[in-house]
């Protein structure tokens, strides 16, 4: 079995294994809040102006809220074991129905955000990265330090005060179209862009003063040539190990973007099911979370594969 497949596999079991501890860890904290759990189920349910004790006692016992925590644990992971991962506390409706509508809104934010992320990181580093301290260095870590310390929320309400708000070029809030998505995505572009231009800028720099372009350009070699042959796949590798990072971020900022543009997502639905203590919901988001960071991870592995020689080196 060569290397990529071996690291694929271990990259499998140390996934199963952080998402079993990742669920473990939310029912543990789900557990640990104050207050009786199916009394906010059935608030978050029945409205909190219809919670009555016999709607609570009968969400109890179809949720198994009535049976010891223990025994709770042992019966949601026989039927994660099993692949169900149970009922919405909250709707009654099967964790994956609700799941699975919502992470295609968040992953479609979330790749568009990043295209977009790359699309402006890319030329940004570049340009600083090849005559480093120089103005546009300069200029380009100025602004990567200003995007960097406005949060998202701020930087979101901006925008739809501008673009949405005054100049009316597109929608505020929803998802039901793809001119929907461009602010969200733009904004969630904005918090991801200053790691992003730092890594391509260092990248660049590393590069372009190696030995090898160093001789390429006293050659006359075109600087469009060096870049495109010379340059272009040492400076990938450092961009493509950023991945995981990046899926972080974009992790991290799905549940702000999702609240401040009324979007309909994983993030949203983990803000309503903390609320309404839904415990089923709760862990699935947490594992769904883990499984994206994985996928990133995998995909890191196997573009260093096909980019780094030394790799393809040692698995023969």
């Amino acid at each position: 079995m060569g290397r990529l497949a071996r690291t694929l596999l271990r990259r499998v079991g140390q996934t199963a294994i952080v998402a079993i501890l990742v669920a473990s860890a939310c029912f543990v904290a789900m557990q640990a809040l104050p207050g009786d759990p199916a009394l906010y189920a059935a608030a978050a349910r029945y409205g909190d102006g219809h919670v009555t004790a016999a709607n609570t006692a009968i969400l109890r016992r179809e949720s198994g809220l009535d049976r010891p925590i223990a025994v709770q644990y042992a019966a949601w992971m026989v039927e994660l074991a099993s692949g169900n991962l149970g009922r919405s506390f909250r709707t009654g409706e099967p964790v994956l129905d609700e799941l699975l509508p919502r992470l295609r809104v968040t992953l479609t934010v979330g790749g568009w955000a990043g295209a977009v992320a790359v699309l402006l990181a890319l030329p940004l580093g570049i340009l600083a990265g090849r005559r480093p301290g120089g103005a546009v260095d300069r200029s380009v870590a100025a602004l990567a330090a200003l995007l960097a310390s406005v949060p998202s929320f701020v930087a979101g309400t901006l925008l739809v005060a501008l673009l949405a708000v005054h100049l009316r070029w597109l929608p505020a809030a929803g998802a039901g179209s793809l001119a929907d998505l461009v602010l969200p995505a733009f904004t969630l572009a904005l918090a991801l862009l200053p790691g992003l231009a730092r890594i391509v800028r260092h990248a660049v720099a590393g590069v372009a003063g190696a030995p090898y372009a160093i001789f390429a350009r006293m050659r006359g070699v075109p600087a469009w040539r060096i870049a495109l042959q010379v340059l272009a796949r040492p400076a990938v590798i450092p961009i493509v190990s950023y991945l995981p990072v990046l899926a972080m971020q974009l992790i991290e900022g799905f549940i702000t973007i999702e609240l401040v543009f009324n979007l309909d997502g994983v993030g949203t639905l983990l803000v309503r099911s903390l609320l309404g203590r839904d415990l089923p919901v709760v862990m699935a988001a947490g594992i769904a979370f883990v499984l994206l960071l994985a996928a990133a991870n995998a995909l890191t592995d196997l573009f260093l594969y096909l980019l780094d020689p030394s790799l393809r080196a040692a698995t023969r």
